[in-house]
């Protein structure tokens, strides 16, 4: 049984050194994407003809972020669904601001209301997949990549029940030595691949 680790170590040496073939990748034909967080200047200019150049640049698929107050870029969901109709754009899975249960002060109910509002939010959307993108400076010590996984199996247990999926968007930062030990290691040993999974970066 191959496990994440050995995946992630297998496709990253082969990326390196050239040798995954093009046609290994294109034996499924996938959406063309793009994560709407790359032109967010635009997406806060002027949402409807972003969107409609998005979808003439040939692009099908998107990935949100800005989710806040129960709204995508201050819109309601079933707003922000039009549009992408209208442009023939789908979102398959969005990044959401679940870094701040990180912070001092947030409460079990704060977190599961929040995750709950994501939840109905993404069945607007018809998305697959509810991502943790980032983590505060402060939330980059190996005591809080610990606290971080078990919120990651928890918040992951309670998306599993609404027919969602939870993933984790690393950066560098996971990957610095702290005496021995790194964040992404603690993250793939101390999450549950059923209720977890990894969008590599």
């Amino acid at each position: 049984m191959t496990t994440r680790r050995t995946f992630l170590k297998h496709v990253s040496i082969l990326a390196t050194a050239g040798l995954i073939s093009p046609s290994f990748l294109l034996k499924k034909k996938y959406k063309l994407g793009l994560q709407l967080f790359s032109i967010r200047g635009a997406m806060a200019q002027d949402i409807k003809s972003t969107l409609k150049q998005v979808a003439a640049f040939g692009y099908e698929e998107v990935e949100i972020y800005g989710f806040s107050g129960k709204k995508y870029y201050k819109l309601e969901p079933s707003a922000f669904k039009n549009i992408l109709d209208d442009n023939n754009l789908t979102t398959s899975s969005g990044h959401y601001d679940l870094n701040k249960f990180m912070l001092p002060g947030s409460t079990e109910d704060q977190i599961f209301s929040y995750i709950d509002e994501c939840i109905e939010g993404a069945h607007a959307l018809k998305q697959k997949y509810i991502v943790w993108p980032w983590l505060d400076p402060d939330s980059r010590t190996i005591d809080k990549f610990k606290e971080v996984a078990d919120k990651l199996n928890r918040i992951g247990e309670r998306l599993k029940g609404a027919n969602l999926k939870l993933a984790y968007h690393n950066h560098d930062f996971e990957f610095i030595d702290h005496d021995g030990q790194i964040g992404y290691d603690i993250i793939l040993k101390e999450t549950d691949p059923s209720l977890v999974k990894l969008q590599a970066d």
